[in-house]
């Protein structure tokens, strides 16, 4: 069995797609999909598919909505379960690789593993992977409720990001990795007309193909985007890199930006201050109200506390090395 989100929802049986039933069945399972592995209670379940109240018997309903995928999902007495009664509700079974979603967020991993290893060639081949297994817009032909728009809001972003980190990828390698990415990062960008990130890859790809004047062009229109529509202007680094662009630094333009490495190295740090110069006048009043233990009844033991705010000096100054014990 295999369960299909990332386009319109399916149940796939050895290759075919199984009659779901009813819109309200679908988006029974539509809901419990979204929740796999979870158990989604039988009042959850209604207030998603009546948000605004009904009058008919919901539990009702859902039982009959419940027993219908049953049905189409071929499940028997006996064999395979999916659908399962767990108190106070439904649960979704799944095993490892029956739902495309979890296929997805596995290779996406795969692909930053890689990416980390430095091997981009998989990191490229991986990510393209994952978004095969796309096929529209998430949870399609299924209705509107409240958990469902979440995840379909969820699964966009995170489809558009892994578009993103597969560009960055193909640019990192170039030539390697293939593929006409000015005219996909076009089409992302006119789908999504005020997102920085996407301009930003398209004017590195631009760059890449010796074609710095069209990069130019695609920051203007992002500035006249953002200024229409937000009233904001293009961030910092989109910024820099149309500036490295405009000053001829093609290439450096075309490679991603340098980050700036910090180091945790001890000869990195500022040298520990232990000069007291300065402080003599504070070394005499200090020595000054030690008595004199050479004298007849002198104290053998003085208990001397040293006031002030915080980094002043207090422990330098009472480092037995300069203010020796008496």
């Amino acid at each position: 069995m295999e369960f299909r989100v990332l386009g319109p929802l399916e149940a796939v049986l050895d290759g075919q797609a199984l009659p779901l039933g009813t819109p309200r069945a679908r988006t029974v399972l539509g809901i419990l999909l979204a929740n796999a592995g979870a158990i989604v209670s039988i009042d959850r379940i209604a207030e998603e598919l009546w948000p605004h109240g009904t009058t008919v018997d919901t539990k009702a309903e859902i039982y009959a909505y419940i027993s219908r995928l049953r049905c189409a999902l071929g499940q028997r007495k006996g064999g395979p379960a999916w659908l399962l009664r767990r108190s106070p509700g439904y649960q979704l079974s799944l095993q490892p690789g029956e739902l495309d979603l979890h296929r997805f967020e596995a290779l996406v991993e795969q692909a930053r593993v890689a990416r980390r290893l430095g091997d981009l060639e998989t990191c490229a081949g991986r990510y393209r992977e994952a978004l095969a297994l796309w096929r529209g817009n998430p949870f399609a032909g299924v209705a509107a409720t409240p958990i469902l728009d979440a995840e379909i809001a969820r699964l966009t972003e995170y489809r558009l990001a892994t578009q993103e980190e597969l560009a960055d990828c193909v640019l990192a390698c170039g030539a390697a990795c293939g593929g006409d990415l000015v005219a996909e990062l076009s089409a992302l960008v006119a789908a999504n007309p005020l997102r920085e990130r996407l301009h930003a890859l398209l004017m590195r790809a631009l760059c890449q193909s010796g074609r710095p004047a069209e990069a130019l062009r695609v920051h203007q229109e992002l500035r006249t985007a953002l200024a229409e529509e937000l009233g904001v202007s293009p961030g910092p680094e989109i910024g820099e890199l149309y500036e490295r662009i405009l000053h001829g630094e093609a290439d450096s333009a075309a490679r991603p930006a340098e980050r700036p490495r910090t180091s945790t190295r001890r000869n990195d740090l500022q040298a520990d201050i232990v000069d007291f110069t300065g402080r003599q006048e504070e070394m005499r009043r200090l020595l000054a109200t030690l008595p004199d233990t050479d004298r007849p009844g002198g104290t053998a033991l003085v208990i001397t506390a040293i006031d002030g705010m915080a980094g002043v000096g207090k422990t330098t100054l009472a480092d037995p090395e300069l203010v020796p014990i008496l």
